[in-house]
Order: structure tokens, then C-alpha cells, then sequence
């Protein structure tokens, strides 16, 4: 439980706008890495990171309460299945999200008003992700063992 702890930590503060927001900038907008990296200093803080990292730690923290829950109801290695399902989904969910929030301050379109309240409510809406994502984990590790069995 302490790894899978570590690497919910270390996800959780990984995937942030900020990277996204470099990530846009490079892939999407073609600028260089080193511009890119010049105008994310100039743009985001570290008062801003931590702030969202407020709201991003939320949807680990009820997965890890969940897989604490499921960890006294599931054999050992369905466990490591059901929680490494919902870090994957929930990261994967929390990165796409502020990828799109963000695509259109780098393609010209049109840009919300409102946009910054996806980075509040994005990781709200993870928490049923973490929850799905752990109940696709199950029979996934069950389908897992039929198939391995049968080889």
C-alpha cells in the first residue's frame, strides 16, 4: 500500500496544468521547448501550483480510501489490479481534462470565460472515475487469470 501511495503522490504532482500548459505550448502551438519553458515561468507560479494542487489531491486521496476499503474484500493480487486501474483512469481522466481546457488558448478558438473552472471541477468529477475505474479493475484481473489458466 506505502508504493501505491507514493505513486499517487507522485502523479498527483506530475499531471497539473502547468505541465499540460507546456505540454500544449510544444505539441500544439509548435513552439520550442526553451520558449515554452521561458513563457510557463512567466505565466504560472507556484502559488498557483499549489493551489490547484489542493483540488487535484482530492480524487487520490478518496482513491486510496477506496482501495483501503477493497483491500480487506479482494484477494492480494486483484488489489494491486484494482488500484493501479484507478490511478491510471483517474490521471489519464484529470490530464485529458485540463488538455481540453486549455487546447483552445493554443489553436485560436475561442476560449470560455470560465475555462479556470475546470481545474476546480475537474478533479471533483474524477472521484466517480476512481470508483469506475476500480470496478473495471476487478474483472479485468479476473479475465486476466482465465486467460492465463487456459495457456
Amino acid at each position: 500500500m506505502k508504493g501505491y501511495i507514493l505513486v499517487a503522490l507522485i502523479l498527483c504532482l506530475l499531471v497539473s496544468e502547468a505541465l499540460i500548459w507546456l505540454l500544449l505550448s510544444v505539441f500544439v502551438a509548435g513552439h520550442g521547448l526553451l520558449p515554452s519553458v521561458d513563457a510557463l515561468s512567466n505565466a504560472h507560479t507556484l502559488q498557483t501550483y499549489v493551489f490547484s494542487l489542493g483540488f487535484r489531491v482530492v480524487p487520490y486521496v478518496c482513491g486510496m480510501a477506496f482501495s483501503t476499503y477493497v483491500q480487506k474484500h479482494i484477494p492480494s493480487r486483484a488489489f494491486h489490479s484494482v488500484t493501479a486501474t484507478w490511478l491510471v483512469g483517474v490521471t489519464v481522466f484529470i490530464g485529458a481534462s485540463y488538455w481540453m481546457a486549455q487546447r483552445t488558448l493554443f489553436t485560436g478558438q475561442h476560449t470560455s470565460s470560465t475555462y479556470a473552472l475546470d481545474f476546480i471541477i475537474a478533479p471533483f468529477v474524477a472521484i466517480p472515475v476512481v470508483i469506475a475505474c476500480g470496478v473495471i479493475g476487478y474483472p479485468g484481473y479476473w479475465l486476466y487469470q482465465r486467460i492465463s489458466l487456459t495457456q
